[in-house]
């Protein structure tokens, strides 16, 4: 039987491979056969992607067995650029991975049909011969892309693998990569994650940025890339083996069954130490100022478990031979169960418990400050744990050509304070009207005149549950990538046509209200342009939450940048100001 597996240095054609060790041999063919190989012209492309959730997923996609993938995680086996995406899937922690392979091929060698072994090969040993010979070597070349959305929030990472695998359900590799596909994704999963974008690759990438564009123009030009290498063939990518026993039955290899069923939850155990122990040490950096003594001791006491398990697992795999049975894997998951019934994951459900419970404690301390912001043109504010509504109501400035009156917009709740017992204002007071659309005759895109023109603009009061500073980028889609900005929300920019006021970040939603009667004094807003080019000038409020030693309780009321702020009922502060909102 021929097994065909990725290239391995240093085979080369006729050399012998033992696939029980994985270790390369001996030359068993004389010099002069190899150097007249056959050729074949392979001209093969293919690509292919899937979203990983398990080790299934990356053997599966990168075409390799359970044994070959213990042996590269344990370091026993090098695989080039595959080996190390498989030990970096090992450390990642709350993301969903994309993985897209895109493989090439141009040549194959092969052995010549009339050659043998030398006369003598029997006699190098069997520990030296092994069970396999290279009887081809396929050259080309071979790309991981890896996208992978790493969770703000561990709690929102099954929403984001649904919107992920809702995506690229019924997709292809250049589907994904296609124009906007993946930017409307990021886009999407914005408030929720991160993407990154990683390469392995078995020839070299050069001046690849790692973007969406730059994966863009890898997955559709890698041919080019392959071309560059080795006069046009590119590497060796794979070979394929040939037994032994095809020249003496002695060599016969068999390969245990039952075994190899075994291993796959003998990996899945494996994963589960290997994940553990590389997520205990970011665990406790990342909560340096919170964690007490009890929960570091017992977060020793799982890295010391985790340790002297991972010793005879590495031990095990080191020794399997995959012609004996599954109770050489006995030492290694005794060891796991500790004389319990252990079930695959345990001690990554036993760190979740401690680790929720340090959570639940920095949650609470970072719910000691707050911010607040403006979200205007919209009535709701972001769907996060982290955000929360104060009211929703309507914009509000100075009537139009009113004299003695505020430029600043202003956001009133739909049921202010009741002011009745007040005394009447009938002379020198400043006036407060309501802020409607206006005819809105240059726009950025087409919408229903009857929902938003000469309609009531909308706005909702946000409160953050943690320290943060909020600034209005103008003529931005997106928020600086430096400095750890993130977007609240995208927008066009706003002012008054017909008086003074302050321009304003209005959500793209534009959403409007009909609550009130809004008359011919009221301001209207219309489209910020850029004078010299005549077109809509986008936005973005954009935020960062401030480190823990940088936040300070502001007690002395709202702050213009929303540091500590706190929440005050705007009509308390302006008793003398004439409301006119709900006149019918």
């Amino acid at each position: 039987m021929i097994i065909r597996m990725m290239y391995v240095l240093p085979m080369i054609l006729g050399r012998t491979y033992d696939v029980k060790k994985n270790t390369v041999g001996v030359d068993i063919f004389k010099m002069e056969d190899i150097k007249q190989p056959r050729v074949i012209e392979e001209s093969f492309y293919n690509s292919n992607l899937k979203t990983v959730e398990t080790s299934s997923d990356v053997k599966d996609i990168l075409g390799i067995n359970g044994e070959l993938s213990l042996n590269i995680k344990a370091g026993t086996f090098t695989a080039g650029g595959f080996g190390s995406y498989v030990k970096s899937s090992m450390h990642s922690q709350n993301s969903v991975d994309i993985l897209i392979k895109v493989s090439f091929r141009t040549i194959s060698e092969s052995l010549p049909y009339s050659v043998k072994p030398i006369a003598q090969w029997k006699t190098l040993g069997k520990a030296y011969l092994g069970t396999h010979y290279v009887q081809s070597i396929i050259y080309g070349g071979d790309l991981i892309a890896c996208i992978r959305f790493k969770a703000m929030n561990s709690e929102d990472l099954n929403e984001i693998r649904g919107v992920i695998k809702t995506s690229i359900s019924a997709g292809n590799v250049l589907d994904l990569v296609g124009e906007g596909k993946l930017e409307s994704l990021d886009r999407q999963l914005k408030r929720k994650a991160t993407m990154e974008v990683n390469y392995f690759a078995t020839v070299p990438l050069e001046g690849v940025p790692n973007n969406i564009q730059g994966l863009r123009d890898l997955v559709r030009n890698f041919k080019d890339h392959v071309n560059k290498v080795n006069n046009g063939i590119g590497v060796p990518v794979e070979v394929e083996l040939v037994e032994l026993s095809n020249y003496d039955r002695e060599f016969e290899y068999l390969k245990n069954k039952e075994l190899e069923t075994e291993l796959e939850n003998f990996e899945m155990c494996y994963d589960d130490l290997l994940s553990t122990k590389s997520r205990i040490q970011g665990v406790i950096f990342e909560n340096l100022d919170t964690i007490t003594k009890e929960e570091e001791k017992k977060l020793a006491g799982i890295n010391d478990r985790v340790r002297k398990i991972l010793n005879v697992f590495s031990e095990t795999i080191a020794n399997m031979d995959l012609e004996k049975g599954s109770t050489q894997l006995d030492p290694a998951t005794e060891a796991y169960k500790e004389g319990k019934i252990g079930m695959a994951g345990k001690f990554r459900r036993e760190l979740n418990k401690i680790v929720r419970k340090i959570g639940s404690k920095t949650e609470k301390q970072e719910h000691k400050f707050s911010s607040t912001y403006v979200h205007y043109g919209s009535r709701k504010c972001p769907e996060d744990k982290l955000t929360s509504l104060v009211y929703d109501g309507y914009v509000a400035s100075s009537p139009r050509n009113h004299l003695g009156s505020g430029t600043n917009l202003l956001c009133l709740p739909r049921n202010p304070v009741d002011i009745s017992n007040e005394p009447a204002l009938t002379k020198n007071g400043s006036l407060l009207a309501g802020v409607k659309y206006g005819e809105l005759l240059t726009r950025p895109f087409k919408f229903n005149n009857n929902k938003v023109v000469l309609n009531g603009a909308v706005c909702a009061v946000c409160l953050t549950h943690v320290q943060t500073v909020y600034t209005f980028m103008v003529s931005q889609h997106e928020c600086p990538e430096l400095g750890g900005w993130n977007m609240q929300y995208a927008g066009y920019a706003m002012t008054s046509e017909n008086a003074v006021s302050e321009n304003i970040c209005v959500d793209t939603k534009l959403e409007a209200h009909q609550d009130s009667y809004i008359g011919p004094r009221d301001l209207s807003l219309k489209f910020s342009l850029a004078n010299y080019l005549e077109k809509t000038v986008f936005c973005a409020l954009c935020y960062f939450v401030l480190p823990k030693y940088e936040q300070v309780a502001v007690e002395n009321g709202p702050s213009r940048r929303s540091i500590g702020s706190t929440y005050s009922k705007p009509l308390e502060r302006c008793r003398r100001t004439k409301i006119r909102l709900s006149r019918k």
